[in-house]
């Protein structure tokens, strides 16, 4: 047995309440469920991006040098490169530069260009310069 509300206004509120909540949820869900998908592929393709560039730079420049300690190993530390004011051939500090620096290479350092794309130089570069999380997170 339905009991009787004690406000009738209040259950009139109650039920249009409902009934518009039951046609958002209709109309807008395709909407909501496109945008939550959205920001879940999104964080996915950064995620798998950080695993690439840790990757290229695990792979490809950790063998000469370091990128969360500033001690020189075989090759200077790459920390805080981005903060340096010129790199080593006197160019200014700038993701172009750098990006020029791994594919061409210098007489210590052998070029990248061949063996590298350049998105994948580009991940490297973000990785050091530490847009893709703390190189010294892992």
């Amino acid at each position: 047995m339905r009991r009787k509300p004690v406000v009738p206004a209040l259950a009139a509120y109650t039920a249009i309440l409902g009934r518009m909540m039951f046609w958002v949820a209709r109309r807008k869900a395709p909407v909501l469920l496109s945008v939550l998908l959205f920001a879940v592929s999104a964080n996915a393709a950064e995620k798998e991006d950080e695993d690439a560039a840790y990757n290229l730079y695990k792979v490809r420049c950790a063998l000469c040098h370091y990128v969360e300690r500033p001690e020189v190993k075989f090759g200077p530390s790459l920390k805080d490169l981005f903060k340096r004011e010129n790199l080593m051939n006197g160019k200014p500090v700038n993701e172009q530069n750098v990006s020029e620096w791994i594919a061409n290479g210098s007489a210590n350092m052998p070029g990248f260009r061949y063996t590298l794309n350049q998105k994948e130089i580009q991940l490297i570069v973000s990785y050091v310069k530490g847009d893709l999380g703390k190189p010294s997170s892992r």
